[in-house]
């Protein structure tokens, strides 16, 4: 008896944007053969979803046609490659119950839950580094709109960390 040293992983993306998102260039077709490519043994689209009514994406994202797309790539990479169909939430407080009401009605692998902004400012914009007046002060503030996300219970998964350090 012992440890097994012998570790097995399972190589993932589950942070893909196709054209269904503001900030995606390629098909799931494309990004399918690219995880191939790559050696991928599962891949996860998740598109953004914003609920801010003064955000101009908020109405972006169309569900019928990205699950059209996943039911398409999932039978054409059958046994090849595991496809999973999330969803990135772009998670603001006040918009909490409108979440959990949109997401009860659309079924999802997983959820991707990505803090942007923070007391309705944009991170990484002047007015967002403004507003605090050291590094340390803004980025505990992001950390708490984080933590904030994750104790909804609304998301499975934490996106992009890193996000409020990218300013600097």
């Amino acid at each position: 008896m012992g440890w097994n040293n012998r570790m097995e992983y399972t190589r993932v993306d589950y942070q893909v944007h196709t054209f269904l998102s503001h900030d995606g260039r390629a098909t799931m077709l494309e990004h399918c053969a690219r995880a191939m490519a790559l050696g991928l043994d599962e891949i996860g689209f998740s598109e953004h979803k914003d609920f801010d009514p003064n955000d101009p994406v908020v109405e972006y994202f169309d569900y019928d046609l990205f699950m059209d797309d996943i039911t398409y790539v999932r039978d054409l990479f059958r046994g090849r490659l595991r496809i999973r169909a999330g969803v990135e939430i772009d998670y603001q407080q006040w918009f909490e119950p409108d979440v959990r009401v949109w997401l009860s009605q659309h079924p999802f692998d997983y959820v991707l839950g990505c803090v942007h902004y923070v007391d309705a400012l944009m991170l990484m914009t002047d007015d967002y580094v403004q507003r605090f007046p050291t590094a340390q002060e803004a980025y505990k503030r992001y950390y708490e709109e984080v933590l904030h996300s994750v104790e909804s219970g609304l998301i499975d998964i934490v996106g992009h960390l890193e996000y409020a350090k990218r300013r600097g």
